[in-house]
């Protein structure tokens, strides 16, 4: 189910497609340190400890309760943001990914700035 504040709809998944990975903007959500409340998918725990760094749902009832629970519970929707951007960058695989994808395009600029001015 995707929850639409813009448009004020709610699209159910007609289809019944099961939903099994992890999408990236769960990811994204993470690293910009904001709180996610997610519906419950069989790859999320290889990433992830719901109640500790990400909070899930797994019913519309568990969903409305669960953002009424959070809305008046900022400490901890709170705790849970900080916690899941510690996780995703302190040690993780993403992280040093991204580190290393970092450098290699930092050196790269470096040696055409390097090279173009010994060329001159």
């Amino acid at each position: 189910m995707f929850l639409s504040c813009f448009i004020q709809t709610i699209n159910f998944n007609s289809q019944n497609v099961n939903a099994f990975s992890v999408k990236l903007r769960t990811f994204e959500i993470s690293a910009c340190g904001a709180f996610q409340l997610t519906d419950v998918r069989e790859g999320l725990r290889s990433f992830y400890t719901p109640g500790v760094d990400i909070a899930t749902f797994d019913s519309p009832n568990d969903l409305f309760e669960k953002i009424d629970y959070y809305l008046t519970h900022e400490v901890e929707r709170s705790a849970i943001a900080l916690y899941q951007s510690d996780i995703l960058f302190v040690g993780s695989a993403f992280w040093k990914q991204h580190v290393i994808i970092t450098e290699q395009k930092l050196l790269s600029i470096w040696h055409r700035l390097h090279d173009d001015s010994s060329k001159s």
